[in-house]
């Protein structure tokens, strides 16, 4: 049977309303999709970090690609380009985590420690302008075996909001420590 005239989902106030989808983007904004194994979101990744002028803030759950941490360093040491890296707590004892080697390189990275749950956030914003962010770990796996997906969104009030949610989690992160 059909469901009661105005019985759909409750919107909490924390949501706001709901959203048309593709309502509250531009004609100006652009999106492209990746998926494994057909496509490289890596190289999508590592194009995006190349093309880096500014800024790079990036949420990683598992970051273990040495493609992508090699990618994050050379942004890093570009002159002008500002990094951070926030990760999830496993980063900080997993053998196959790149952080530690990002970190002794001076990348700056925190831990989110947030306490009852995971960060388990994947994505970049590039220039406050380009956001990257899917299902898609920053591993050889999610490259290579898994079934993943990366979305390239390119639109400025978009990324300011990833912007302020990586504020937002940062502001109760802790430096990275390996160990």
């Amino acid at each position: 049977p059909a469901a009661p005239a105005g019985s759909g989902p409750k919107v909490g106030p924390r949501l706001g309303a709901p959203l048309a989808l593709g309502a509250d983007l531009p004609p100006s904004a652009t999106l492209q999709s990746y998926f494994t194994p057909e496509d490289s979101p890596a190289a999508a990744i590592i194009a995006a970090l190349a093309a880096a002028r500014h800024q790079v803030r990036i949420q990683a759950y598992r970051l273990e690609s040495l493609l992508i941490a090699e990618a994050i360093l050379a942004a890093h040491r570009r002159p002008g380009v500002s990094v951070h890296i926030l990760v999830d707590l496993h980063e900080e004892t997993s053998p196959a985590s790149e952080a530690r080697r990002l970190k002794l390189a001076g990348v700056p990275i925190h831990t989110d420690s947030a306490g009852a749950g995971v960060n388990h956030n994947k994505s970049l914003v590039i220039d406050g302008r380009h956001v990257l962010t899917g299902s898609y770990n920053y591993t050889d796996a999610a490259e290579r075996k898994n079934h993943e997906n990366l979305v390239v969104i390119t639109e400025g009030a978009t990324a300011a909001r990833y912007l302020a949610n990586h504020v937002r989690n940062t502001a109760t992160a802790r430096p990275y420590r390996y160990r």
